[in-house]
């Protein structure tokens, strides 16, 4: 099969072999976690750190929910030009588990690729959590940045 733009030659359609490989394929392994009684400040300095964006959020060694760069800068939009420095402190020293996002959400890592990019545009957002479905223990994590690196690297 072949597609053709007004003007173009026709090229041949890539295989989207990708498409059904498992999500363990493509997670990032042992990503930096933080535990629901972290403060935002700690929170921050570990997304900072590591350089990325999602952090599921563990209780108990399980992960209960996740926090993204994107929670953390609408968790302080408002507080920073009404509050005092002093109130600001107190709330960057508050626990995570007031502001990460929850349910966690999460899938086997059996789980088709196909099938965690619906997830993911369906719940708009940028992360799932692979976990064990045999005792919940976090396995890795799927970000858009892993599903487009192994986009770019199929064609």
């Amino acid at each position: 099969m072949t597609t053709t733009a007004p003007g173009m030659s026709a090229k041949p359609v890539p295989q989207v072999i990708w498409f059904d490989e498992s999500i363990a394929e493509v997670m990032v392994c042992n990503p930096a976690t933080v535990c629901v009684n972290d403060s935002l400040r700690n929170v921050q300095a570990k997304m900072n750190l590591a350089g990325v964006g999602h952090l599921p959020v563990l209780e108990w060694g399980r992960p209960v929910g996740m926090v993204t760069a994107r929670d953390l800068a609408r968790s302080m939009v408002v507080p920073i030009t009404v509050l005092t420095r002093q109130e600001i402190e107190h709330l960057l020293d508050s626990p995570v588990r007031w502001m990460m996002s929850k349910p966690l959400i999460a899938l086997p890592p059996q789980t088709p690729v196909k099938v965690a990019i619906r997830l993911m545009i369906k719940e708009d957002v940028g992360s799932v959590a692979v976990v064990d479905p045999g005792d919940g223990k976090l396995l890795g994590l799927v970000t858009r940045s892993a599903i487009l690196k192994l986009v770019a690297s199929s064609t």
